[in-house]
């Protein structure tokens, strides 16, 4: 009885009629379509932990750079870059929607944004200190915070591509008392942020997401807009050692040959550093061997020159491990030039320690802000003795027209010991 009911109510629904093939085919590509992407979900939701007090905020994409695309239907070209920007917060006990829960490790000094988490960092434990020679000290477990985007292929292939800190910066050219001739003048703008880049390899729709993980737990973020789609572009791609002879490298879409032309230096470019890559470009150089350090040893090796103490200490060095920090005692001249605004208070801080550190009169190592016309006191007591790393921290306020400070880490009336 039950059975004849809905058979006859079937019978007079206006919507019943015979279907055509093509509406079948229609059908079955409409279900799978819903099967695929709910199975993805669902996939994606089961590899989501929330075991942390962090949060992603003020998410942002780069897909609007592009023709034809929106950040809220990204269409992004193949090889190109696909860029996410966003902050992170954390909450106490993962009160995510209480805004009086929020609170920031970064600021308060408890995360470093530029280390990856790591709750056992074996090769600087003081368990094993003791037993090496490079006299560092250990690398404390769980400062820093591991930022990763994780992408899906249209093929299903998954890459984590990892994420960074990232500090905007105004850059132009500038003249003062301690640099006459003009020096680039990189200033840093507005509050830094996370960033993933990503450049696909595949035509077709990707999905994406974002894993946190710092020592409060790990946490998976999925954007209201979690997918984007690949087209075609003129972009060579990516280089890599040729498949046909290794003495060449060629580009990974249709494997052409690619031609190296080489520059070592960038300081005969009286431009922004902006400004000569665009230069080089457009004269055809595409490999640069830029210098590294305030005295300029070459990237790929270590140089001496002009007899500069920190360079012969530096030169001495045969072997750097991989899992170290290069050092090298300073001397008078250990200094770095940072970009300043005129008449702007600055707080500067150093960490300093001391091993035997004597001298005569008012003497030890402190800090110092030089500029013509600047006190040539320092600014900070000074360290003597033997010391544990201590951080000494100092204001001082830039003159009219001054554009640079040289911070110098020095020893002042010192005649024996190190720092």
């Amino acid at each position: 009885m039950v059975n004849n009911r809905i058979s006859n109510t079937f019978q007079r629904l206006p919507f019943r009629k015979k279907l055509s093939i093509l509406e079948v085919i229609l059908g079955i590509i409409i279900l799978f379509s819903i099967g695929y992407f709910g199975i993805y979900h669902l996939i994606i939701n089961a590899d989501i932990e929330n075991s942390g007090e962090m949060q992603v905020s003020s998410f942002i994409n780069n897909a609007s750079d592009y023709s034809n695309s929106t950040s809220d239907s990204p269409q992004i070209p193949l090889f190109d870059k696909f860029e996410l920007t966003f902050d992170i917060d954390w909450h106490h006990n993962k009160n995510f929607t209480d805004p009086n829960s929020k609170y920031n490790r970064i600021n308060d000094g408890s995360v470093n944004p530029y280390w990856p988490y790591d709750s056992n960092p074996s090769a600087n434990t003081r368990e094993n200190i003791a037993s090496r020679t490079d006299n560092l000290n250990p690398i404390e477990p769980g400062v820093g915070i591991s930022v990763d985007g994780i992408f899906t292929a249209p093929d299903g292939q998954t890459i984590t591509q990892p994420g960074f800190f990232f500090q905007d910066y105004e850059i132009s050219q500038k003249t003062d008392a301690l640099n006459p001739q003009g020096k680039n003048w990189l200033y840093p703008k507005e509050n830094p942020k996370f960033k993933i880049r990503f450049s696909p390899t595949q035509k077709g729709t990707w999905q994406f997401r974002i894993r946190l993980e710092d020592s409060t737990g790990v946490n998976t973020y999925l954007p209201a807009i979690d997918t984007f789609n690949c087209v075609t572009s003129d972009n060579p791609g990516f280089v890599k050692v040729s498949e046909t002879d290794t003495r060449y490298f060629e580009t990974s879409k249709e494997n052409k040959y690619l031609n190296l032309v080489g520059l070592e230096t960038l300081e005969m470019l009286d431009e922004t550093t902006d400004e000569a890559f665009n230069t080089l470009e457009e004269k055809g150089i595409n490999l640069i061997k830029p210098k590294w350090s305030g005295s300029s040893p070459d990237l790929f090796g270590w140089s001496k020159q002009n007899d500069n103490d920190w360079q012969a200490k530096a030169a001495s060095i045969t072997e750097i491990p991989v899992d170290h920090l290069i050092t090298a005692e300073m001397n008078n001249d250990t200094y770095m030039d940072v970009a300043v605004k005129p008449n702007t208070n600055y707080k500067v801080s150093a960490l300093i320690k001391t091993v035997g550190l004597a001298g005569n009169g008012s003497y030890g190592a402190g800090i110092k802000a030089y500029f013509p016309g600047l006190s040539e006191d320092p600014l900070t007591e000074l360290l003597s003795g033997d010391t544990d790393w201590t951080n000494l921290s100092s204001n001082f306020t830039t003159l009219e027209n001054q554009y640079f400070a040289r911070i110098q880490n020095i020893t002042f009336n010192t005649n024996s010991g190190n720092a």
